[in-house]
C-alpha cells in the first residue's frame, strides 16, 4: 500500500515537471497571465513590438481590469504617428505628465526635416524636456518602470519604448523622530521616502567618496535596498559582506527594515540587536565616519547600521554634541 502511494506521487510530480518544462508562453495569447503569477524571466523574454495595438493588448491582459492602471492613447502633431502613455494613477504628477509630456507631443511636436535618427530619438532629443529618461525593450522594463512611478512612451513604429521620471506621489515631510528625539542637534528625521532620506544623508556628507550601491530584494514586493559608506573608510571586507549576505535574501517581500535584520544577524536566536536602528540622519552620518556600513529600505524611515557592537548600543544620538567626557560617543 505504502510502495503504491510513493509511486503515484512520483508520477504525480513528474508529469508536472513535464509540464511545466513544456510550457510555452505565446505571447500573442496573454490568458495565462489570469491563472498563473507573472514572473520576471516571462516578461523579459516578450520584446516590445513595432505594433503599438499589440503592446496595449498584452499590458491590458497582464493588468487587467485594474482601475489604477491608465492607458492614454493620443496622436503625435495632429496625426503624425499613433502613441499611448503607461502609467498607474496616483504614482504620478499629473500636472507633469500633461505639461511635458502630452501637450509638447499633441500640440507643439513639429517632424525635423531632414529625418535624424529614428522618430523616438528625434522626440527625445527635440521635444520632451525631461531630465531622467530610461529605455525599455521588453514588457519587464515597462512594468518595472510602471510599478516605480514613471510614464512609459510607446510609439506606433518603434520597437521600444521610453521610461520617463514623473513620480509624484504624496511622502511625510521629514520631522523629529520621536523615539530619538534630542535637546541639541537637528530635528529633521528620515521618511518612508528612500529618495528623500538619501538626499538628507549626502546633505551631511558633501564627499564623492560617500557611495551608495542600490539593489532589488523581494521577489513580489521589488523594495529597493541602498547599501551606503564612505570609501577609505569602511573596510572592503565590511561592506563586501554586508553586499553578500543582502544577494542571498530569497523573499517573496521586504515591507520593513527588520526583515533584513533578522537575515542579516549571526545568532538568530541571541535576544541582543546586532545591528543599530536609527531614523536619524545625523546619527547614520556619524557612524559611517567611524567606518561602518548604512543599510536604507524602501518605504520605511529606519536604516540599519552594521556592524552593531553591543557599547554602540549605549549611545545616545545626542551624545555626538557634547564633551567626550559628558557623552558616551567613543574618541576615534
Amino acid at each position: 500500500m505504502r510502495k503504491r502511494i510513493v509511486k503515484k506521487l512520483h508520477r504525480l510530480i513528474r508529469n508536472y515537471a513535464c509540464k511545466t518544462t513544456e510550457k510555452n508562453i505565446c505571447p500573442d495569447d496573454m490568458d495565462w497571465v489570469h491563472q498563473t503569477a507573472v514572473e520576471k524571466y516571462d516578461l523579459e523574454r516578450i520584446p516590445i513590438e513595432a505594433d503599438l495595438a499589440a503592446n496595449i493588448k498584452r499590458l491590458k491582459g497582464i493588468y487587467g481590469v485594474c482601475p489604477d492602471f491608465i492607458i492614454r492613447q493620443f496622436e503625435i502633431g495632429g496625426g503624425i504617428a499613433e502613441a499611448a502613455v503607461i502609467f498607474l494613477d496616483g504614482m504620478v504628477e499629473r500636472v507633469l505628465l500633461s505639461e511635458n509630456l502630452l501637450k509638447p507631443l499633441m500640440i507643439h511636436y513639429r517632424p525635423l526635416k531632414p529625418v535624424q535618427g529614428s522618430f523616438l530619438e528625434q522626440i527625445l532629443r527635440v521635444v520632451l524636456p525631461v531630465d531622467v529618461v530610461r529605455k525599455c525593450v521588453n514588457l519587464h522594463d515597462v512594468i518595472d518602470h510602471v510599478m516605480e512611478g514613471a510614464v512609459v512612451l510607446l510609439v506606433d513604429g518603434e520597437p521600444r519604448g521610453l521610461a520617463l521620471e514623473a513620480a509624484g506621489f504624496k511622502t511625510r515631510v521629514p520631522e523629529e523622530p520621536m523615539t530619538e528625539a534630542v535637546v541639541r542637534g537637528p530635528r529633521e528625521g528620515f521618511t518612508e521616502a528612500l529618495h528623500t532620506n538619501i538626499t538628507l544623508l549626502r546633505r551631511r556628507l558633501k564627499t564623492p567618496n560617500l557611495l551608495l550601491e542600490s539593489m532589488v530584494l523581494g521577489r513580489i514586493s521589488h523594495t529597493q535596498v541602498v547599501v551606503g559608506y564612505v570609501r577609505g573608510l569602511a573596510a572592503p571586507e565590511l561592506v563586501a559582506e554586508v553586499r553578500e549576505r543582502l544577494q542571498r535574501i530569497d523573499i517573496d517581500g521586504i515591507l520593513e527594515s527588520n526583515y533584513l535584520e533578522e537575515m542579516l544577524r549571526d545568532h538568530p536566536l541571541s535576544f541582543f540587536p546586532q545591528a543599530i536602528t536609527t531614523e536619524r540622519p545625523d546619527r547614520v552620518a556619524a557612524n559611517l565616519l567611524e567606518g561602518r556600513v548604512a543599510i536604507f529600505t524602501e518605504n520605511t524611515p529606519h536604516v540599519l547600521i552594521l556592524p552593531g557592537e553591543f557599547v554602540a548600543h549605549m549611545q545616545s544620538p545626542e551624545d555626538f554634541y557634547h564633551h567626550f567626557v559628558l557623552g558616551g560617543r567613543r574618541p576615534v
